[in-house]
């Protein structure tokens, strides 16, 4: 795992989380990742809702750290079993974006908690 000490974000468990996505969303943030947007892609109905799971993650860091942030999250996700060497759509991804003005913003996209294998802590 990275060496990048991070705080933990608080409060780690959010209300209202998409239940395919929770588990993630308060791993992230006990990580000390600043999750800002998720879904699991289940609902239906709701228009401005993405069908696919995402988690996105606003970076405070330059861009620099930014990128140190994008790395030290698929490290997070390869330690909790997520491959992120697959292919196809489908497949879990880690994306980093960011508009002149804007924050960096990570997005964590195909990935659900029964992907995460259990934590060794």
């Amino acid at each position: 795992m990275s060496t990048t000490l991070r705080a933990p974000v608080e409060p780690a468990t959010v209300p209202g989380i998409d239940a395919g996505v929770a588990k993630l969303v308060e791993e992230l943030r006990r990580a000390g990742f600043n999750t800002t947007d998720s879904g699991d892609g289940a609902k239906t109905g709701m228009e401005c809702a993405l069908d696919f799971p995402h988690v996105f993650i606003q970076s405070d860091d330059s861009g620099d750290g930014a990128h140190r942030e994008v790395l030290d999250v698929c490290e997070f996700l390869k330690a909790r079993g997520v491959a992120l060497d697959s292919e196809g759509a489908a497949a879990p991804a880690v994306e980093l974006s960011w508009r002149p003005g804007g924050p960096w913003i990570i997005a964590v996209l195909g990935v659900t908690d029964d992907m995460l294998e259990e934590s060794a802590t």
